[in-house]
């Protein structure tokens, strides 16, 4: 019997994603029977949210979470919200522009379902032809990021991931209650929830290539790297 994924939602933040979107939301209907997909968009000015739609009318399991008018924006904020409001056993986060592997939903699920709290995707390989200054970057927030959840919190060797799964009910628990202790603006929820669960949650990690932005442009910014250093000093 081929296996069926009613237990999981698959959280997509998305800010003018209209490239990309319908082909993920496509690839992980496949891949995956039964899987709820909760699409949390923060305000594209493009096509996205219509993309979306047109696949919910197809396939009631997609869901739209619109946050175009929320008062605050942010990629944080995004998931926080779409991770609280989940009604599966398990979620699992992933970027919307394809440089995340939806083949590899399978292998966090699994080792959520064999008992993992959170599960993170590391990234062996950077594919992406990434300019010199942005490697540094990179590499440095990964270490500050290690030495900082040395003083509280789950350890990872990859904290600036932005692909990963977790039990929901973990999720709920831990943020509902420190809302205040997220960085909403910033876009590494991972780091902020394993600076909050205790240090004995079991983390799991899952190699996987970063791929290629399929298409659109990134959305890094100055302000990005702000909220990150923010995330860093907040306890």
């Amino acid at each position: 019997m081929a296996a069926t994924f009613e237990d999981t939602t698959v959280i997509v933040p998305t800010l003018d994603e209209e490239a990309n979107i319908g082909r993920l939301l496509a690839m992980v209907l496949e891949l995956y029977p039964g899987v709820a997909i909760t699409v949390v968009d923060d305000g594209s000015t493009d096509r996205t949210r219509e993309i979306v739609r047109e696949h919910g009318c197809r396939c009631p399991n997609v869901r739209l979470l619109d946050r175009s008018a929320a008062a605050v924006h942010g990629l944080t904020v995004s998931v926080v919200e779409a991770a609280i409001a989940a009604e599966t056993r398990y979620v699992v986060v992933i970027d919307g522009d394809l440089q995340h592997p939806p083949e590899k939903i399978t292998e966090l699920r699994d080792r959520l379902v064999d008992g993992a709290e959170i599960v993170v995707g590391r990234r062996e390989r950077v594919l992406v032809p990434w300019p010199w200054h942005r490697r540094a970057i990179s590499w440095l927030g990964v270490r500050l990021g290690r030495l900082r959840l040395r003083l509280g919190g789950a350890l990872t060797s990859d904290t600036m991931s932005g692909f990963f799964g977790a039990r929901a009910d973990l999720v709920r628990a831990v943020a509902a209650p420190n809302l205040a202790k997220f960085e909403p603006t910033g876009y590494k929820v991972l780091f902020d929830l394993l600076k909050l669960v205790p240090r004995s949650t079991r983390v799991d990690e899952v190699p996987y290539a970063f791929g290629q932005r399929a298409g659109g442009t990134s959305k890094i910014a100055l302000n990005h790297l702000l909220a990150y250093a923010r995330s860093l000093l907040r306890f």
